[in-house]
């Protein structure tokens, strides 16, 4: 009888051989069409230099002192 570490190394090559097996035959992977391949690719190339957004209105909208009090309670602005 064979002892069991040498079954599971058995095991482990047969399973190797396996895997490159069908890795070799193109069965582990699928062929990108060309609209599908540039879309991923583009998706991964850095966008252009972004311009930075004008301030916001709700900036420095409270009180430096205290937070439940408005410092320009005269200003209509909605904040999120």
């Amino acid at each position: 009888m064979s002892s069991p570490t040498r079954l599971l190394r058995g095991y482990v090559i047969l399973l190797v051989l396996l895997l490159v097996g069908m890795a070799s035959m193109g069965s582990c992977s699928r062929v990108l069409k060309e609209v599908e391949f540039k879309r991923s690719i583009q998706g991964m190339l850095p966008r252009g230099p972004v311009p930075p957004s004008g301030p916001s209105p709700c900036h420095n909208k409270l009180s430096p002192y205290r937070h439940t009090e408005q410092s320009y309670q005269e200003d209509y602005v909605i904040c999120p």
